[in-house]
């Protein structure tokens, strides 16, 4: 059963709220540019999701007088963990239905360096250069082994999915790119084809990975003789939140410069970087110079609910609020996915921590996130026939959206492609989670749309008049007397490389 979340929102939308002021004091205070404008909003928005003073929509059943009232979302696409959901949902969906054929598909996962992860977050160049170089090695591999194999001229594409996050909220930069295991050959509905190409060695993904940072070097995107200090303290003085939570230590704060507490850690050395490619000897994964590529992942063409499961996967949004656990001193637990290797379990944060970890994920407005390349690229030739490759005749009507899918097989041609519907919320709630939102939680019949309130000055007395408006955040809300706790001295070197 759909239970809507409470009307006075969830306990870390209270504590960002409560906590707020005190960013943005400490942010004035310590930031030598100040906060930018586009987390503030960000911020402001977030603490606003759900909230029926805002606006909603009034259901009511058609065979009894049960009602509904639904309150709209933020929309944003920072850390929201409501709307990044419903994002994530929205297009993994699109994917599946409508871009991928029905193809096998690999997953290539590449991160880069430490010293050049703040640098890709905010240096929006500097990541194309890295990601363009990443699409033209994987192509390149691709076309070269359809040559060996007596197949010039073969093509093959995918989508990269850009994740700005790690599962210890820290700035993490890094590329999951889901790309066709395989070639397509032909350029019209009677002469495509698509070859396959099953099995990929750790070999392979090296010479990939050489390829890549091959390309760099020779357009002087990287240059590993740079000063690395020098470097990442020029960073810090453009983007210091950014740069201190690539380094796992804290900007604001009495802890400003120190490293982020940790629970179940056990001091363990330090991985020496190679000169050369370092295979690893079970499945096909490459490391050179703190560049490291995976392949390991793979989907076969007709297992499309686990391919769907893998773009939620790499589309989901940063922040999950069940590995998250208030304690009794104010301080905030962060359960990890899986133990680091040192045996890092849980993070420990203080509200303060939490929203500055928070607001560096925070992307810039206007940055694609999800990038199409190859074959799949927008204005790729052949595009509409690549996509509606090997479609069953009939669509799976359980499973479809609001959207219409084409379909078509090999040697017809394709329908005009539409551009992209958006999919209603209820659509997405069944697909997503299983759950019928518009079933009557007291007779089992339908939930129709009797009002929508979308102008604040109107939902404001609606809200009021039913008891729904939100409580204002306090000190009192939520606990944070361990944002003022004085017990660590701040650190006068903000940033300390000394295990960089």
């Amino acid at each position: 059963m759909y239970r809507p979340r409470p009307p006075q929102g969830t306990a870390l939308q209270r504590l960002v709220a409560a906590t707020l002021p005190l960013f943005y004091a400490e942010s004035a205070r310590r930031l030598p540019s100040g906060l930018p404008g586009f987390v503030r909003r960000e911020l402001d928005s977030f603490v606003g999701c759900g909230d029926f003073a805002r606006g909603f929509v009034h259901l009511t059943c058609e065979r009894c007088p049960t009602a509904r009232l639904v309150a709209f979302s933020c929309k944003t696409r920072g850390f929201c963990p409501s709307c990044g959901g419903k994002r994530m949902t929205e297009l993994a969906a699109h994917l599946v239905d409508s871009v991928f054929p029905h193809v096998p598909v690999r997953q290539f996962v590449l991160t880069v360096p430490f010293e050049l992860r703040a640098k890709m977050a905010y240096d929006a160049e500097f990541a194309a250069h890295v990601k363009r170089a990443l699409h033209a090695a994987i192509q390149a591999a691709y076309a070269r082994r359809a040559a060996e194999r007596g197949e010039p001229g073969a093509r093959t594409g995918g989508v990269t999915a850009i994740q700005r996050f790690g599962s210890g909220m820290n700035l993490h930069v890094h590329f999951h790119a889901l790309v066709l295991d395989g070639v397509f050959v032909g350029d019209d509905a009677l002469s495509l084809r698509f070859a396959d190409t099953r099995r990929w060695s750790a070999r392979d993904v090296g010479l990939v990975l050489a390829d890549l940072v091959g390309r760099l070097l020779h357009a002087r995107v990287i240059d590993f003789e740079a000063d690395v200090h020098a470097e990442l303290a020029r960073l810090a003085e453009t983007d210091p939140l950014g740069v201190a939570s690539c380094m796992h230590r804290i900007a604001l704060g009495p802890r400003r410069g120190q490293r982020v507490e940790r629970r179940g850690a056990a001091p363990t050395p330090r991985a020496l970087r190679t000169a050369h490619v370092a295979l690893d000897s079970h499945r096909p994964k490459a490391r050179y110079a703190g560049f490291d590529l995976e392949a390991s992942v793979r989907i076969g063409r007709h297992d499309r609910p686990a391919l769907e499961r893998l773009c939620r996967y790499l589309l989901r949004p940063p922040i999950a609020e069940k590995r998250i656990r208030f304690r009794d001193d104010g301080k905030v637990d962060l359960e990890l996915k899986s133990p680091w290797p040192d045996g890092t379990s849980h993070l420990v944060f203080t509200p303060l921590e939490i929203v500055e970890k928070a607001a560096a994920l925070i992307p810039r407005p206007h940055t694609n996130l999800l990038v199409y390349h190859g074959v799949l690229a927008a204005n790729a030739k052949g595009r509409d026939l690549i996509v509606a490759y090997a479609r069953p005749p009939v669509a799976d009507v359980a499973r479809s959206c609001t959207d219409v899918v084409t379909i078509a097989t090999p040697g017809e041609a394709a329908p005009k492609r539409r551009s992209r519907a958006p999919r209603d919320w209820a659509t997405l709630m069944r697909r997503g989670l299983d759950l019928d939102v518009l079933r009557c939680p007291g007779c089992g019949g339908r939930l129709r749309i009797r009002a929508l309130i979308d102008d604040p000055r109107v939902a404001q007395p609606f809200a009021a008049k039913l008891g729904l408006v939100r409580p204002r955040a306090g000190p009192t809300d939520v606990p944070i007397q361990a944002v003022i706790d004085t017990r660590y001295e701040p650190d006068p070197d903000f940033i300390d490389h000394s295990d960089a």
